[in-house]
């Protein structure tokens, strides 16, 4: 209970009458002790969580990070309990961070970007990042409440099979081409080989066909020297 007393006095600044207000802050301090324990729950969970948990204003400016966040370095806090997270980003992921989590700021759109981001023993770690707004009764935006989930074992497994199946994909189309050439070859030589083989079929035949001329001529020419020489024999005949 808290009081404050007055004395009214009249023109001459003689005591009038006292007025004394009464305020019962029972309520008020009951709730502040309950925004409070509300608060340390919500940092104890925060903190038993495996992901990078952090909050932010609605102008987008960060002021927690949960204990996770000393497994990270480069989010440094300023005096006044905010964060400047920019600088624990890989610098090739920076401008696309910092676009992505501007444009749902001011959408009020989900926040959702991968990134690398750096490591106390200065490696950086691919992290799956997403914010969402939490709004009042009128739609405005109060708070920003996020996670940074390590997707970097998923990521690296990620590659490991894109690089396979590219690797695959190159192999199967250089045997393609292997097969192919082997096809090509093959009918190439195929069509060499029937050409050789009618070559030969034609050879064989005007071989043949010379053969028997020669034969029938010479058997013509037998024919006709027997028939001089028994031109009178009647034997022939019978």
């Amino acid at each position: 209970v808290h009081v404050n007393a007055a004395i009214l006095r009249d023109g001459a600044g003689n005591p009038l009458r006292s007025v004394a207000v009464i305020e019962d802050f029972s309520s008020r301090v009951a709730a502040e002790q309950t925004l409070r324990q509300s608060e340390q729950r919500w940092h104890q969970l925060a903190d038993a969580m495996p992901q990078l948990v952090w909050t932010a204003e609605p102008d987008g400016t960060v002021d927690y990070f949960n204990r996770r966040q000393g497994e990270y370095s480069g989010q440094i806090r300023g005096a006044d309990g905010r964060w400047q997270w920019v600088t624990a980003v890989h610098p090739d992921d920076v401008e696309t961070t910092v676009a992505t989590w501007n444009r749902a700021v001011a959408t009020g759109d989900v926040y959702e970007v991968t990134h690398r981001v750096r490591c106390v023993d200065g490696t950086f770690r691919w992290l799956l990042s997403r914010g969402v707004p939490l709004r009042d009764a009128a739609g405005r935006i109060v708070k920003w409440f996020g996670t940074s989930t390590d997707i970097h074992e998923e990521r690296l497994l990620q590659a490991q099979l894109s690089e396979a199946q590219e690797t695959l994909e190159s192999r199967v189309a250089e045997r393609t081409a292997e097969l192919e050439r082997a096809r090509k070859h093959l009918l190439e030589h195929s069509r060499h080989v029937v050409e050789i083989q009618e070559t030969e079929r034609r050879l064989v035949a005007r071989e043949l066909h010379d053969e028997a001329g020669q034969a029938l001529t010479a058997i013509r020419l037998q024919l006709a020297l027997i028939e001089r020489e028994h031109s009178g024999d009647e034997t022939l005949v019978r």
